[in-house]
């Protein structure tokens, strides 16, 4: 899809993060944008960003909750009432997890994948007949690199990334054949309100260690793997040399994890033995 020019895109969890900068990249090149999310002020937000990069900018705001599937249809059924069709998939949102395997609460979990799977299923299912019906459309879920490499205290987390990968692979085999375009984008860290936003389960909450990647930077990486029809994407050096590492030697890729990681290790480890919970 190297024109998107009024193209049609609808993007989930646009109040914030890399959603919010997406949905500004695609209007500025020229796309009509939907922004779905639960936070309508946080929507009317980004819409004011987009209007001041391009003041004649056709925008939609759709509030809802992905985990609601009458919200998803009703917001799918709205933008191609508006526009006719969506041309653009971008299923960003999802929630952060922090806490360890043993010491995860179920419910959290239960909440996490809720959300980070269900979620983009609900909108898959609600975006897809009408591009198959079209033979055009492309399809964009944003996961995470830790969906590919485990970290210890994000198990349940990697869990729900590791699971959307495997979605959105299956989801190209699948459509095959089509026009239809997917991509899978495997962000590292990225400056958002991951950590202030994401669900600490019977741990205590992280301070924001380094900003990583600005939003903008991965958003506009994201517009050029859609006009290039790429297929997977994998954002900073970092988390592209982790995963790469991992495809070449798991066993490798463990070490480096382990050095890294090596005093969170231990702490989850004597917190075991112990049986403290954080």
């Amino acid at each position: 899809m190297s024109e998107l020019r009024d193209r049609v895109a609808l993007v989930t969890g646009a109040s914030s993060g890399i959603g919010f900068h997406v949905a500004v990249e695609l209007a500025r090149e020229g796309a009509k944008v939907a922004l779905f999310a639960r936070r309508k002020d946080r929507l009317e937000a980004c819409r004011q960003a987009i209007l001041a990069v391009r003041a004649d900018a056709p925008v939609q705001v759709v509030p809802g909750d992905v985990t609601d599937r009458a919200d998803v249809e009703r917001a799918v059924a709205s933008t191609v009432k508006q526009w006719q069709a969506i041309d653009v998939l971008v299923n960003n949102a999802g929630v952060g997890l922090f806490g360890s395997v043993l010491g995860t609460r179920v419910e959290d979990v239960r909440r996490v994948m809720e959300i980070n799977v269900i979620g983009v299923l609900h909108v898959l299912q609600a975006v897809l007949p009408g591009m198959l019906a079209r033979n055009r459309g492309h399809v964009v879920n944003v996961s995470s690199f830790i969906g590919e490499k485990a970290l210890p205290g994000f198990g349940p987390y990697c869990a729900s990334k590791a699971a959307v990968n495997l979605l959105t692979e299956a989801l190209a085999f699948e459509l095959a054949g089509t026009a239809i375009r997917v991509t899978t984008v495997q962000p590292g860290t990225t400056d958002t309100e991951f950590v202030e936003a994401a669900i600490c389960s019977n741990c205590e909450r992280r301070a924001k260690v380094h900003k990583g990647q600005p939003p903008e930077a991965a958003a506009r990486a994201i517009v050029r793997a859609i006009r290039s029809d790429r297929r997977r994407l994998t954002l900073t050096a970092k988390a592209l040399a982790i995963t790469c590492l991992n495809r070449l030697s798991r066993r490798l890729a463990d070490r480096v994890v382990r050095w890294v990681k090596r005093d969170e290790i231990r702490a989850y480890a004597r917190e075991f033995l112990t049986g403290r919970e954080r």
